[in-house]
């Protein structure tokens, strides 16, 4: 920002950091089948996109009516319709119903992070309360009936029926970003213990805790059939890992585009697409002011 001498006059820039959601299709598990491409693109930024398990629709978010809103799409980018309108809180985490017609997300619509549950085919989102006093990262367990969740203070894992009813702890302190097995037997998680963040596993109905060995540590993952695919790297220098669960091995599958940021990776059910966010560059306007005082 900068005042004129005279004139009175003030100039200021207007800098954005619009994300695009990419896509890598996979030839199988461990070899891409061609370089990622671009799929859904805004100026005003589209992220966290994730593919419904029947495979027809992507729900993702967007801020191109203005504030960042839940979006769902067909599956090729067309047809865009906003199924939320909170105007201006922050949305964390979107994630598809086993059958592909409610998605659960998180909100902080209040001062507190809570979840909702919106229908695809039209409604407004309705608060989904489960007795804590915050709740983000939400997924839909695999056989439809439970919603897992994240608190903070303390940082547990925590799961609540869909038909209602009091919540249920599942871990103790210090345990975040979950994530549910493909079979829907394990929680996958980040164990913080003395300062140090590890890969463990648990019981979906808690207990059974261990460590994932080999797996690697602090990088944003999402599990697959065999393994679990992650995002590591540094700016402009991201690459696609996989974690292979029978020879307990760390593979490079491949390079991406030179991003200066990514993120929120998911895979398709069917494992053959890998879908994640990421911002290439930063965009800038410069406005003047007339008779500024």
């Amino acid at each position: 920002m900068a005042v004129a001498r005279s004139g009175n006059r003030l100039a200021y820039a207007q800098v954005r950091h619009p994300s695009s959601i990419w896509q890598l299709k996979l030839a199988n598990p461990a070899k891409p089948a061609g370089p990622a491409t671009k799929l859904i693109s805004s100026s005003r930024g589209d992220a966290d996109s994730r593919t419904s398990p029947n495979g027809k629709y992507l729900v993702f978010q967007s801020g191109r009516s203005g504030n960042t809103e839940v979006w769902v799409c067909d599956r090729d980018d067309s047809n865009p319709v906003q199924l939320s309108s909170f105007g201006g809180p922050q949305i964390g985490t979107t994630r598809w119903s086993p059958d592909s017609r409610r998605i659960v997300f998180d909100s902080r619509a209040s001062s507190n992070a809570e979840l909702y549950l919106v229908d695809v085919a039209g409604g407004p989102p309705k608060r989904f309360p489960t007795g804590t006093v915050n709740a983000s990262n939400p997924f839909w367990s695999a056989d439809g009936h439970w919603i897992y969740f994240n608190t903070e203070r303390p940082d547990a894992i925590w799961k609540a029926a869909v038909e209602g009813g009091a919540a249920i702890r599942l871990t103790g302190e210090g345990r975040s970003f979950l994530q549910e097995s493909v079979e829907g037997t394990r929680l996958y998680f980040y164990r913080n213990e003395d300062g140090r963040r590890e890969a463990w596993s648990a019981s979906v109905n808690g207990g059974d805790e261990r460590p994932v060995t080999g797996m690697v540590a602090d990088v944003q993952w999402v599990p697959a059939r065999s393994g679990i695919y992650f995002l590591n790297g540094s700016p402009r220098h991201f690459s696609l890992g996989y974690f292979d669960f029978v020879t307990r091995q760390v593979h490079k599958i491949a390079d991406l585009p030179g991003l200066f940021v990514s993120w929120g990776p998911s895979i398709s059910a069917d494992g053959h697409t890998f879908l994640f966010s990421g911002i290439e560059h930063s965009e800038s306007d410069i406005f003047l002011v007339e008779g500024f005082r």
